[in-house]
C-alpha cells in the first residue's frame, strides 16, 4: 500500500473500523454504542441512498431491533404511511399452481406506543432507502464516528493491526484499527482487498426496481414468489407497499445464468407482457426508474469462515442470504449484533487475533445453520420442476403433513418463523 504523504489528511484514531452503514453495519455500530464501545464507521453512500433490494422484513429484524432498544419498532412502524404488514407468502410452482404459507407472529413488544394495526405483525414491507435511513439516524455519536461517501482505497496487515486509507473526493484519511468488520455488501472491497475466495456456486445475480399500477394485492396484504421455469431455482417476486408501489424483481443463480445465457431483463419484460399470472396485473402498470442490478451471495449448510486474524465478515459481505428465499436483512442484522460482541470482548482482551474471534464464526451459524440446511433442501426439490408442481397443485398435502412431524419437520418450521 502506497499513498503520497502530501495526500493523507488527518489521521484518524480508532480500534474498530466499520465497513459499511446497512443494516448489518449500523446494527453493529448501534450494539458497539449499547456496550459504550468507541469506533469508526464509513460507507461510500450519503444516507437515505438509492437501494431497491431488500424490501421485506420478519421475525429476526423484529427481534434484533427489540434487542437495540424497545422503542424503535413501535417508533418505526408508526410510520403507517411507510409501513404495510404482510400476512403470508403466495409461492407460484412452474406450472402456475399455487399454495399459500402464512408467517409466524413475530414477537412485538407490547408498549403504550405500539399501534393497534401492528400489534402482533408477523411481517411487513418498506422501502429498503427508509429503513436503512432510520437506522443510521439512530446512531450514536458518542461513540460511533461515521464518514459519509468515503471509499476504502487500501488496506495492508501490519504487526500491530491494519493499515487503511479512506478515500474521500481529492483527500484521504489514514487509519490504524485493529479489528475491521465488513458490511460492504456482495460486492465487499474488504473481502476483495483482503484476497477472499467464495464459492460460485453461492451467487446469485437479481435485477429489481419499483413499480406502481400493479394490480392484485387490494385487501389481500401478501408477497409472491413465482418461480418461472427460466430462472429456476430462481424466482419472480413481488413485494407491496404501503404506497401502493410494488418492490418487483427477478434473481437465478449466476452459475446457471451464465451456462445458459440467460438474459434477466428479456426474461422479466417477458413475464411481465406474457405470463399469465402476471401479464394482466402488470398491464396498467409502469416503471418506477431503471431496474437495477444486484448480486447476493447466499449461505448453505457448508460453513465458510466468517473470521480472520483481525477481520469479521457480516451480512452480504460473509454470504448470509437465504438461499431459498433470498431474504438476508435479518441474517445481516444477527450478524451484526454477533460481531458487536464479540469485538466487545476482543476490545476487552486486547485480542484481535483469529484464535480470539473464531466465536463469531460459532455465534452466528448456530442461529442461521438450521434455517439454511432446510432451506437449501427445499432449493433442491425446487430444482425438480415435477416435484414442485406436484407440491403445489395439492396430491402431496398428506405427505408434507406427516413430515411435518419428522426432525426435517422440525427444521423447516423454525425456517417459517425466520
Amino acid at each position: 500500500m502506497s499513498s503520497p504523504p502530501s495526500a493523507i489528511v488527518n489521521p484518524l484514531a480508532t480500534d474498530i473500523l466499520i465497513v459499511g452503514a446497512g443494516p448489518a453495519g449500523a446494527t453493529t455500530s448501534l450494539f458497539l454504542a449499547k456496550a459504550q464501545v468507541p469506533h469508526t464507521i464509513v460507507d461510500k453512500a450519503r444516507f437515505p441512498r438509492g437501494k431497491v433490494d431488500g424490501n421485506v422484513y420478519g421475525r429476526k429484524v423484529v427481534e434484533v431491533l427489540n434487542q437495540i432498544d424497545e422503542r424503535y419498532v413501535p417508533e418505526l412502524l408508526n410510520q403507517h404511511d411507510q409501513v404495510l404488514s404482510c400476512q403470508a407468502a403466495q409461492i407460484f410452482a412452474p406450472n402456475g399452481d399455487s399454495f399459500r404459507v402464512r408467517f409466524a407472529h413475530a414477537l412485538l413488544p407490547q408498549t403504550p406506543d405500539t399501534p393497534e394495526l401492528v400489534k402482533g405483525m408477523p411481517c411487513f414491507t418498506l422501502k429498503r432507502s427508509q429503513f436503512d435511513a432510520f437506522l443510521v439516524n439512530k446512531l450514536d455519536p458518542q461513540y460511533a464516528h461515521p464518514h459519509w461517501e468515503t471509499e476504502l482505497a487500501a488496506i495492508e496487515k501490519t504487526p500491530q493491526g491494519w493499515a487503511v486509507i479512506l478515500k474521500q473526493g481529492d483527500e484521504q484519511q489514514m487509519l490504524s484499527p485493529k479489528l475491521i468488520i465488513a458490511a460492504d455488501g456482495a460486492n465487499s472491497s474488504v473481502v476483495q482487498m483482503l484476497g477472499l475466495k467464495r464459492p460460485e456456486t453461492r451467487y446469485y445475480d437479481m435485477i429489481q426496481g419499483y413499480f406502481k399500477g400493479v394490480s392484485g394485492f387490494e385487501g389481500d396484504r401478501h408477497i409472491e414468489a413465482h418461480f418461472l421455469s427460466q430462472v429456476n431455482p430462481g424466482c419472480f417476486f413481488l413485494a407491496p407497499l404501503a404506497d401502493g408501489t410494488v418492490n418487483v424483481g427477478i434473481n437465478k443463480p449466476r452459475q446457471l445464468r451464465q451456462q445458459d445465457h440467460t438474459d434477466l431483463h428479456q426474461v422479466f419484460q417477458t413475464a411481465i407482457a406474457q405470463h399469465p399470472n402476471l401479464a394482466s396485473r402488470f398491464a396498467q402498470s409502469e416503471a418506477l426508474g431503471e431496474l437495477k442490478n444486484w448480486p447476493e451471495v447466499v449461505g448453505t449448510h457448508e460453513r465458510l469462515p466468517l473470521s480472520g486474524d483481525g477481520y469479521l465478515l457480516t451480512g452480504d459481505a460473509a454470504g448470509l442470504c437465504n438461499p431459498l428465499t433470498g431474504f438476508g436483512t435479518g441474517s445481516a442484522m444477527l450478524s451484526g449484533q454477533a460481531a458487536a460482541q464479540q469485538a466487545t470482548q476482543a476490545i476487552q482482551n486486547r485480542r484481535f487475533d483469529h484464535p480470539n474471534l473464531i466465536g463469531y464464526d460459532q455465534a452466528v451459524y448456530q442461529q442461521l445453520q438450521t434455517e439454511f440446511a432446510a432451506s437449501q433442501i427445499l432449493h433442491q426439490l425446487i430444482r425438480v420442476p415435477w416435484v414442485f408442481n406436484q407440491f403445489a397443485g395439492g396430491p402431496f398435502k398428506q405427505l408434507i403433513k406427516t413430515l411435518m412431524k419428522t426432525p426435517l419437520g422440525v427444521a423447516l418450521e423454525k425456517l417459517r418463523r425466520m
